[in-house]
């Protein structure tokens, strides 16, 4: 959002794993900056987000968001340390 007649813009950013952040963007030099922040209540760090895809039962591809832990085995189960 922003004035046509205006040097700045705003737009808001957020996923899974971050809450929103709103953006202030300079039209003239192309830069962004944070111009608000919510608070994080939780380090997004040790975490990943993949989009993966399943079929159902009828062959309709389904998509989902999964977050887990980077270090997470990609098995189903714990990762066991040897």
């Amino acid at each position: 959002m922003g004035a046509p007649d205006q040097d700045e813009a705003y737009f808001e950013f957020s996923s899974f794993l971050y809450p929103p952040e709103v953006y202030r963007f300079s039209v003239e030099t192309g830069e962004a900056s944070v111009w608000s922040r919510w608070p994080q209540p939780v380090d997004p760090s040790p975490f990943a987000l993949e989009q993966v895809r399943y079929r159902s039962k009828d062959g309709t591809p389904i998509p989902m968001f999964v977050v887990h832990r980077r270090d997470m085995a990609r098995d189903g189960g714990p990762r066991r340390s040897s």
